[in-house]
């Protein structure tokens, strides 16, 4: 084997290294925007059941 063929195999093994690295980090994004999503979805829920909750408790803010 010589060193053309050495540099060729190292080559390969770069470019599949990469395509790994992207592919990690591609599927890593999707989770984190995944998470995002719902942890907006729950915190707004969550305002709507406080301001529910006020008014139901008759403790609006025109009372104080």
């Amino acid at each position: 084997m010589d060193w053309n063929a050495v540099g060729a195999v190292g080559e390969v093994a770069g470019a599949i290294g990469v395509i790994l690295t992207l592919a990690y980090l591609a599927r890593q994004m999707h989770v984190n925007t995944m998470a995002l999503k719902n942890e907006t979805t729950r915190d707004s829920m969550q305002i709507i059941i406080d301001s529910y909750s006020t008014i139901i408790a008759g403790e609006t803010s025109d009372s104080k």
